[in-house]
């Protein structure tokens, strides 16, 4: 059962009388009041009140974005069994600047997936012990994303590309236990270069 995002703005613990919402998007409050448009947040960014973190998310400028509330920001398409993955779930654990688009996913168990028009759906499978639920989210944990990451890096360049951004800023401890995770690896495609490229990673 996949965890969907909440619909409507998480808010910060209570410590008083009255809370802001951290994560605010167009159109209505929880409480039924009227919220703001698109323009007057994009306003307040550019007064430097609040920050875009995603397509259709803004944040208080001070904001502390701990991964439950980024888990909650991600757009799940109308699909089951989905978990946040690769450059989205790297934003989710350690990412600092607005989420890259489009959003990424993918699949529990193995299967065939029709094309989606605003996110992008991997075709694999992720064990339980490769999940985490920050804020009741499925995602992939960040030794399970980091692999991602590379896998793709290496399928695409046959390890001759650079190292993904998302993989560099992940924090060290992550990175060398994805490099521990390839090693220990025997069977799968382009895991030579997968190697050579968790390696520059662990290193740097």
């Amino acid at each position: 059962m996949v965890g969907m995002p909440p619909t409507t703005p998480a808010t910060a613990p209570a410590t008083g009388p009255a809370v802001a919402p951290v994560i605010l998007r167009p159109g209505p409050q929880p409480d039924g009041t009227g919220g703001l448009d698109t323009l007057q947040l994009e306003s307040l960014r550019l007064d430097g009140l609040l920050r875009r973190i995603a397509p259709r998310c803004w944040a208080g400028r001070e904001a502390v974005l701990t991964p439950a509330l980024k888990a909650g920001v991600v757009e799940f398409p109308p699909l089951r069994d989905l978990a946040v993955s690769h450059a989205s779930a790297a934003w989710v654990w350690w990412g600092e600047d607005e989420a890259p688009a489009p959003w990424e996913f993918s699949t529990l168990n193995r299967r065939r997936v029709r094309g989606q028009r605003e996110c992008t759906v991997h075709e694999a499978t992720v064990a339980p012990d490769d999940l985490a639920h920050p804020g009741g989210v499925p995602v992939t944990g960040p030794v399970r994303t980091l692999v991602d990451l590379l896998h793709a890096t290496a399928a695409d360049g046959d390890g001759d590309a650079g190292l993904p951004r998302a993989a560099e800023e992940a924090p060290a401890v992550a990175r060398r236990a994805a490099r521990d995770a390839i090693d220990r690896m025997s069977r799968r495609p382009h895991l030579r270069a997968m190697r050579a490229l968790a390696g520059r990673l662990a290193s740097g």
